[in-house]
């Protein structure tokens, strides 16, 4: 059983602090740019892709797809469209490529030092009249990830994390005169006059013929989709009278106790804070300044000029540490310097800030915690008893009707929704459910028309099951009803393209005459109108569009350019530029560019690190069976 093998799980000590991380790790972990070239065949019909010796399997791609995208409301054709399915498996690809080469290169993470990256974040999201197991679970069954994969999970993400680290800070931060100078240009200002040609001044615009209406309209045929949308019932088993029938004895309090002693005691401990250098020459330095007096930050800062190398104190197991520092550490007294010592990750100075003796929970501090995990775990067998009687009636053809008659279960139909949980003009049609939203909308897309789903577990502790009563196929607006619409916009795109085509004309006059731009506009019965000190990075001013100011910047001072308007074309006139001198500059805005530049060429050292990856391990991806699951056509998988 789920709950049973949960509740033996927690004999060490950490799964009760695993279930979250994978958030943490998916909301601040491997930000890299796109490694490329990925996309490519050769690998076997049953897994999605293959990064070096680790391949990825279908059905784990695919929880991984539908848990992304149920979080974001974007239906899989349209993210295929996007791309963003294809960002997913780049994703799945450089997590392996960097937990492979951690993997490679000897770097273990302990238990210890896993529970306690997450244990900060747990504890806060327990509420009065919840435990740690209680919370951990409702996580587990939102992600649809079974513990093993949660488990696994963590360990990679805290692996990949720790070698992403140490290729990162070995790069130099980017020179403060360079980032000065993108400061200057990202701050240019350039005046302009400008010559408006409006879009309304040509009225004789030729009537489009049907077939032209029709092509557009094919074209634009998705603007007018109405996505397929389906009816279900919630069957629901009853759990209200289990629960009043449930009891636990004391004895059972006390031999669960016994059982997993294990679980709440915790073996000796050192609170070791520390730095990792990248050379044997800053690490000597860092130890002889320590030597000297003061603290490890300080010294840190003092050889390197930044303490971004220094490690705060936390405590750690032995087993939690690298095989090189373990021994030295646990053999350290209380206040004593270790090192240097290299690792896989670099040269490291330690201080053994403080011994944590072994602890251990009593049996009546834990006590009120133990009986409420074994009432769950009961309340979950007799609930899965009462499932399984619901699987084997369904299974057996029995209506919902005829296994209300059998079991205590409800029955409650839904409003139609979409593959995203939307219904009736893009509203929220699972307000209700909100806890178990991605588990009816996946399960529900994965059946026809008819079927009803096997029963499953939800997130509060109940069993649900889904049975499809119809389907609303996808549909289209029919040409007729938009046609006026779609005349109107054909209409609308013509009459800006000749409205172009005739300021193009202009803009070649001027050049070819050396006409100035007002005795131009003044021929052609118009205004100049000048905007002074438009800034590069600044909000266009009306008319002026984000492409005009391109198109605007990038022409030369006292030349000519043709831009685009939010009311037609105009030709622009640059008369003059400016660039902040050194002392307008602001000191806080260039380091706050620095701290961006040198991040940025962090990421890029990542993503040319696993380009070498790529290549030494080799990366294929089943193009065409992506494409089948979640392109245009595709079947459910």
């Amino acid at each position: 059983m789920a709950m049973q093998s949960l509740r033996k799980g927690a004999s060490t000590g950490l799964l009760k602090y695993f279930l979250l991380g994978l958030l943490v790790f998916a909301a601040g972990g491997l930000v890299m740019t796109d490694v490329g070239g990925f996309f490519r065949g050769g690998i076997s019909r049953t897994d999605i892709g293959k990064a070096g010796g680790e391949k990825i399997n279908i059905s784990a791609f695919d929880r991984t797809v539908r848990r992304t995208l149920g979080r974001i409301g974007i239906a899989p054709e349209e993210a295929f469209k996007l791309g963003y399915i294809d960002e997913l498996l780049n994703n799945e690809i450089r997590i392996s490529l960097m937990h492979q080469s951690a993997s490679k290169l000897g770097v273990r993470v302990g238990k210890d030092h896993t529970a306690n990256k997450v244990r900060a974040i747990v504890e806060p999201m327990v509420q009065d009249g919840n435990t740690p197991q209680q919370v951990l679970d409702q996580v587990l069954m939102s992600q649809g990830m079974s513990e093993g994969e949660f488990v696994n999970a963590i360990g990679r993400e805290v692996g990949t994390s720790l070698l992403k680290s140490a290729l990162q800070n070995g790069l130099a931060a980017t020179s403060p005169s360079m980032a000065a100078d993108i400061h200057a240009f990202q701050n240019e200002q350039r005046s302009i006059d400008l010559v408006l040609f409006s879009d309304k001044e040509l009225k004789d615009i030729k009537k489009p013929s049907g077939a032209q209406l029709v092509a557009l309209y094919e074209a634009l045929k998705e603007n007018y989709s109405q996505a397929e949308t389906r009816t279900v019932t919630l069957v629901e088993v009853n759990s209200d009278k289990l629960k009043k029938t449930i009891d636990i004895s004391e004895e059972e309090i006390r031999a669960a106790y016994d059982e997993n002693i294990d679980a709440y005691t915790s073996p000796q401990q050192r609170n070791i804070e520390q730095s990792i250098l990248q050379s044997e020459e800053e690490a000597n330095a860092v130890s002889a300044a320590l030597k000297a007096g003061g603290t490890l930050k300080a010294a840190v800062k003092k050889i390197t000029g930044e303490d971004s190398a220094y490690l705060k104190a936390q405590p750690f197991e032995k087993d939690g540490l690298l095989p090189e520092i373990s021994d030295l550490a646990f053999t350290a007294k209380k206040g004593e310097q270790i090192g240097p010592v290299q690792t896989a990750l670099g040269w490291h100075v330690l201080v053994v800030k403080d011994i944590i003796n072994p602890t251990k929970q009593s049996f009546q501090s834990v006590r009120k915690e133990l009986e409420e995990e074994l009432k769950q775990v009961r309340l979950a067998d007799q609930l899965y008893e009462l499932a399984n009687m619901v699987d084997d009636l369904l299974a057996g053809g029995a209506t919902l009707e005829e296994v209300k008659q059998e079991v205590d279960i409800e029955t409650k139909s839904l409003p139609p929704f979409n593959s995203y949980g939307q219904g009736k003009d893009s509203k929220d049609a699972l307000t209700q459910y909100e806890d178990r939203r991605t588990l009816i909308v996946e399960t529900t897309y994965e059946l026809l028309e008819g079927e009803t789903s096997p029963v499953m577990e939800t997130a509060d502790g109940g069993f649900m099951a889904i049975h499809i009563n119809s389907i609303q196929p996808k549909s289209y607006t029919p040409f007729k009803e938009v046609e006026s619409e779609i005349k109107e916009r054909w209409t609308d795109d013509q009459r800006r393209l000749e409205n172009k085509i005739r300021v193009s004309t202009f803009l070649s006059e001027i050049e070819t005459t050396n006409k100035s731009l007002k005795d131009f506009a003044r021929e052609k019965g118009k205004s100049v109108k000048s905007y002074k000190n438009i800034k590069r990075q600044g909000e266009p001013k009306k008319p002026l569009t984000q492409r005009a100011m391109n198109i605007i910047f990038a022409a030369p001072v006292d030349g000519y350019a043709l831009v685009d308007t939010t009311e037609g074309s105009a030709i622009a006139a640059i008369s003059s530029f400016s660039l902040p001198t050194v002392k307008n500059q602001k000191e806080d805005e260039i380091k706050k560019l620095n701290s961006t530049l040198t991040s940025a060429g962090q990421n890029e050292a990542s993503s040319l690190y696993l380009n070498n990856k790529q290549e030494s391990f080799g990366v294929v991806v089943n193009r065409e069976l992506l494409s089948t699951l979640y392109g245009p056509g595709r079947e459910s998988f």
